[in-house]
């Protein structure tokens, strides 16, 4: 199972694992959705924003990354251009180090 793409998942314990492997990840990447329009994708990021309580942080190629943490696990969405007319949605995990 070491060829695959990991598909990030976070656990009821709050842990940030593969979903195919089960293996522990430090960070991750997945696409939520892809759009046609700068316009159509800052409208929908804006409303998973607000819906999903996160907060504007910084600014990443002309774009808002919202953030949130979540136990260990900081999550942030943004958009990625990747042409002309194609804006995607992304979500990236990284996990922090606790400190008892």
């Amino acid at each position: 199972m070491e060829n695959h793409k990991h598909e990030p998942i976070v656990t009821l314990d709050g842990q940030l694992k593969c979903m195919t492997c089960g293996k522990p990840l430090e960070e991750a990447q997945e696409e939520i959705t892809s759009l046609g329009s700068r316009l159509g994708a800052k409208e929908l990021l804006d409303h998973m924003a607000v819906d999903g309580g996160y907060s504007a942080g910084a600014y990443e190629n002309g774009f808002i990354v919202f953030s949130r943490e979540k136990d260990s696990i900081t999550e942030e969405i943004t958009i990625v251009r990747h042409g002309l007319r194609d804006y995607r949605i992304v979500k990236r995990y990284s996990v922090r180090e606790v400190t008892h």
